[in-house]
């Protein structure tokens, strides 16, 4: 009497073939997951670099005339110490 075992289903090429095919496809949601964040990170670093520079921009601005005002004061100073 003869009879053959037939192999487990882990066995089998099927199966194996279906895992590999499984295990690819987690590997590239999970790099696309990876890309979606990056790209979204680097967006609201873009957002705050341009916040930050539109505040040293007004800072410059500020600071600008802050010394033409002290300047014109000191002018002042001078011609008023000069005329007394």
């Amino acid at each position: 009497m003869a009879f053959e075992v037939q192999a487990a289903y882990w066995q089998t090429l099927w199966f194996r073939l279906s895992s590999v095919a499984g295990l690819a496809v987690l590997l590239w949601m999970l790099y696309k997951l990876r890309v979606r964040s990056i790209q979204q990170h680097s967006e609201q670093l873009a957002s705050i670099n341009s916040k930050l520079e539109t505040q040293i921009a007004e800072r410059k601005q500020a600071e600008e005339a802050l010394r033409q005002a002290q300047a014109d004061l000191t002018h002042a100073n001078r011609v008023s110490s000069m005329e007394s």
